[in-house]
């Protein structure tokens, strides 16, 4: 297979895997020049009367199916041999049960994260009509957009539908052997042979969410034990496997609500379990795709904003002491991520400052600094606003080429099918059907230059920007690094002063959550 050429239109490239529907393979698309996975499914559904027509339908459903966290199916064929293919986009990264078997379980903010993506997902596909019947951890790979990683795509939208009816026909297949639908992830309804509720997709979230906060799916056992556990075992709270504090009980809630045994007790849509998931501490916006490719990927080092030596005498160490015996001990610090920790270490140590000031300490490097500050902030700020805009025009441009793109090579797809069919009775067909696959593989080479130009264009303007915005926050660190120089040696003149000890403690605190902060995604 390796080198060769399908359809006349795929080079096989290499073997990628092969699993209970197939073989997929990585094949360059000669047109368009552009890498893309080949799905070869299995010799035997070629056989199944039915097949071909539910095949035919549910691959152009699948093909409207265009999102940017949902692996795109763009074309589907058939080969001389017989076998059904599909190609979709090809996305490299490392998959979500990988993740879970390297790290075990995932912090709450990332797990929230990737939760929000998959919900975002499973909306938009439901709202299509597309009930994706297999979601699990395998199905699912993490990826770098533009700068940002954790980027979810979701592989096999529809995928099942393809290779098994509904309800009558997938009962069927189930006593042959075969089950559609992975048991560590499959909703009680499927488990009785009852066909794929939307509901069903919302299910395998729940436990999907419960493995990335646990690290195991909420039941384990043989193949019998685990239908039966789905279909009639409480699930624990994941709180209770975690220490006490590490999961919110509102994410707790949510997940359980997803593995209710009954329907119509789960959230009746994907939109509803999105507005929970919104309404738990720390997670993240629903913005698609990316943030914006100028953020910082680390955080500063401590260094950057170093004391003065301990050596010095009256240092800030004392005042510390001091701080402490006159308040109380402080509370350790919050677990802050590296920006957010950056951001209350810059503003505690602007308060002192002008804390400072207002004490009357006579040191114009803490007048000076205040103009320059104000500058450099502005500029990040005006840079990283328009980095924003910037990076949703261009997820923008993608979309709208994406959806084009699936629908022209569907329409290709479509012709190029009805002739393989037609085989046996060439004389019936007549140059208009190859005139018209012509035509449309002609706009679709258009429609791929006009998107290279177009995100060419946005992709120079995103580079100049994120220079000048890096350039901003070097500026600010060292400006920053210079005004926390000037507090520390300054502040021990006012030991008497207790909103200064306050302030003091604050920034010593920044600094420890500053310290222990992981190295932010970027």
């Amino acid at each position: 297979m390796i080198g060769t050429v399908l359809d006349g239109r795929y080079r096989i490239l290499q073997k990628l895997g092969a699993g209970g529907m197939g073989e997929v393979y990585l094949a360059e698309h000669l047109g368009l020049g552009r890498k893309e996975a080949l799905k070869i499914l299995q010799a035997s559904l070629a056989s199944e009367r039915e097949f071909v027509s539910r095949f035919r339908r549910e691959a152009r459903a699948t093909n409207r199916v265009q999102h940017p966290n949902i692996i795109g199916v763009y074309d589907f064929g058939q080969l001389p041999d017989g076998r059904f293919y599909l190609t979709m986009e090809y996305a490299h990264g490392e998959r979500l049960d990988a993740l879970l078997r390297r790290l075990g379980t995932l912090p709450v903010s990332r797990t929230l994260g990737i939760l929000v993506q998959l919900g975002e997902a499973v909306q938009h596909a439901h709202g299509a009509g597309v009930v994706h019947r297999d979601l699990k951890p395998e199905n699912m790979i993490l990826v770098e957009v533009r700068g940002r990683a954790d980027f979810l795509k979701v592989l096999d939208f529809g995928i099942a539908k393809i290779v098994a009816p509904d309800h009558a026909e997938s009962m069927l297949l189930t006593r042959k052997g075969q089950m559609f639908g992975t048991p560590l992830y499959m909703a009680p309804e499927q488990a009785a042979g009852l066909g794929a509720d939307p509901r069903s997709d919302l299910y395998s979230i729940g436990c999907i969410a419960f493995e990335l906060l646990v690290g195991e799916p909420p039941f384990l056992g043989r193949l019998v034990e685990l239908i039966l556990a789905h279909k009639t075992k409480a699930p624990e709270r994941p709180s209770t496997r975690r220490p006490e504090g590490a999961i919110p009980p509102e994410l707790d809630a949510i997940v359980l609500r997803c593995l209710a045994k009954d329907l119509n007790q789960r959230f009746q849509t994907a939109g509803e379990l999105l507005a929970a998931l919104q309404q738990v501490p720390g997670c993240p916006g629903r913005k698609t795709p990316t943030d914006s490719p100028g953020r910082r990927s680390q955080p500063p080092r401590p260094s950057d904003f170093a004391q003065e030596p301990e050596t010095e005498p009256g240092g800030v160490r004392e005042l510390l002491a001091l701080a402490a015996t006159s308040a109380g001990e402080a509370p350790p610090p919050p677990r802050l991520s590296g920006e957010e920790a950056r951001e209350e270490l810059r503003a505690a140590l602007r308060e002192a400052a002008e804390s400072l000031l207002t004490l009357g300490a006579n040191a114009p490097g803490l007048l000076g600094p205040g103009a320059e500050l104000r500058d450099a902030e502005e500029r990040a700020a005006g840079d990283g606003a328009e980095l924003e805009a910037l990076d949703g025009r261009m997820a923008d441009v993608d979309q709208a080429a994406r959806a084009r793109e699936a629908a022209l090579r569907a329409a290709i797809a479509d012709l190029r099918f009805v002739v393989s069919q037609a085989r046996e009775d060439e004389a019936t067909m007549d140059g208009s059907v190859t005139a018209q696959i012509r035509e449309l593989e002609a706009r679709l080479g258009r429609l791929s230059a006009e998107h290279e130009r177009a995100i060419g264009a946005l992709g120079d303007r995103a580079v100049a920007l994120a220079a000048a915005r890096a350039d901003a926050d070097e500026e600010l660190d060292g400006l920053y690094a210079a005004l926390a120089r000037h507090v520390d040696r300054l502040a021990p003149q006012f030991w008497g002063d207790s909103g200064l000890l306050q302030l003091v403690r604050r920034v010593h605190g920044a600094r420890a959550a500053l310290a222990a902060a992981p190295p932010d995604l970027p």
